[in-house]
């Protein structure tokens, strides 16, 4: 089965490269990076790997995941945020645990880069559980392309669009069936080190809460992006439409 690596990005050129350098040691079929409206050139990056696709799409990471599943030509989807490391392994994981004909979807246990705070380290330790407290979209969310379309693929939401992806394939009528991988992604820390490893979770769980209470996800993402913990995650989206391109 062809395996299709979907990256969607917004400033984060640097986190970028060192991922592309991880997956160009590993048997992927094809790596499409959506780029938001990125200002730090992507296309230097993009440069040092020819066999990556650059595609532009609205800002929201919603949309870029919806824009990136559409153009993918593989039967399996894999769901990457751009500060993320994946170790040695991980794309013949991902193939392993959907060639299970039980297994609808998958994704990573959870690292923290450089850090060290027992709040992170018990963070980490939870996300061996799936569930919707545990699993979230920097934890590399894979599943079958066919899958995906059926469930209507994620919503374009500029947050918890994974939460929602994860729940619609979840429900799905035929099984529903996920499973959490032994290995893990590291993912940058930097987002709790900013606000405090505290607060950043206690805001994640209120977040949570409100969006489980029926809150709009865009609401949420203006709290999210007036506590200054948006950064180049959630932006407003653009105006206009998508258009696609390929690095040279």
């Amino acid at each position: 089965m062809t395996l299709s690596v979907v990256i969607p990005l917004l400033n984060d050129a640097a986190a970028l490269a060192r991922l592309l350098d991880d997956l160009a040691r590993q048997p992927v079929d094809e790596i499409i990076v959506v780029d938001g409206g990125s200002v730090d050139d992507p296309h230097r990056v993009i440069a040092a790997h020819p066999n990556v696709r650059l595609v532009r799409a609205p800002c929201g990471r919603g949309q870029q995941i919806r824009f990136g599943a559409h153009v993918a030509s593989g039967e399996l989807l894999w769901i990457l945020h751009a500060d993320s490391r994946v170790p040695m392994g991980a794309a013949k994981a991902v193939r392993e645990a959907l060639s299970d004909p039980k297994t609808d979807y998958g994704s990573f246990r959870l690292a923290f880069a450089g850090q060290a705070h027992p709040l992170l380290r018990l963070s980490a330790v939870a996300t061996r559980m799936d569930s919707v407290l545990t699993t979230f979209g920097d934890q590399g969310l894979f599943c079958r392309q066919t899958d995906y379309r059926a469930v209507g693929g994620a919503p374009d939401w500029p947050l918890f669009e994974d939460v929602a992806l994860r729940q619609r394939l979840k429900r799905r009528v035929r099984k529903g069936r996920g499973v959490k991988l032994s290995l893990a992604i590291t993912t940058s820390a930097r987002r709790f080190v900013a606000l405090g490893p505290v607060r950043c979770q206690l805001l994640n769980l209120l977040l949570l809460a409100a969006y489980g209470l029926g809150v709009s996800p865009h609401r949420l993402a203006a709290v999210y992006r007036w506590t200054g913990r948006g950064g180049a995650k959630v932006a407003r989206p653009a105006k206009g439409s998508s258009t696609a391109v390929r690095a040279n």
